[in-house]
């Protein structure tokens, strides 16, 4: 074997060599965005879902949000629920929640001697008082007076640090892929 022959043996096994790891790195590559748009499909968009509450009345217009199923500071089955120290358009305020057993459901600020609103009509809640459910929908309620006052709850969806997250981490992985 010549010189010269050596010398191109050796130049393709170099080539095949290299490309070896190409194909390798394209596999690895490959694999990756695999794995990326698995993890980005696979997890459910879950999201947390906040209630808008909107009141208009005689009382002019308060609004407010709470989680479609919040947490009762205190409760009286089969009666009322309370949730202490939301923040309101008016201020930070106690709004309760009874249920229609007594004829008629309702919701209300009961924040002691800053009462704005008192509305009565239909229940705007589902479940028991201890874990309720509250209900997104157009209510016509009135107040104490009679006259006429309307809720609009209105759902807003939010998603959960989780889920973002994992967005986060497969677009990072997606961007590692690329620059290599």
């Amino acid at each position: 074997m010549n010189v010269v022959t050596h010398k191109l043996r050796a130049h393709r096994s170099i080539g095949v060599t290299a490309n070896f790891l190409g194909m390798r790195e394209m596999l690895r590559k490959r694999y990756l965005l695999a794995v990326a748009v698995i993890l980005m499909s696979s997890a459910p968009a879950a999201a947390d879902t906040i209630i808008d509450y909107t009141l208009t009345g005689n009382f002019g217009t308060v609004t407010f949000s709470l989680p479609e199923f919040p947490t009762p500071t205190f409760f009286f089955s089969g009666f009322s629920f309370e949730i202490d120290a939301v923040s309101t358009s008016i201020g930070i305020d106690n709004i309760g929640f009874s249920s229609n057993l007594i004829g008629e459901g309702g919701v209300g600020d009961t924040f002691i001697g800053l009462g704005v609103f008192n509305l009565t009509g239909q229940q705007l809640y589902a479940g028991p008082e201890i874990t309720p459910q509250l209900l997104p929908g157009v209510f016509q309620l009135h107040d104490l007076s009679g006259l006429p006052a309307t809720v609009v709850a209105t759902p807003v969806s939010v998603p959960e640090p989780a889920s973002l997250v994992l967005l986060l981490a497969s677009l990072a992985g997606l961007g590692v892929c690329r620059r290599r």
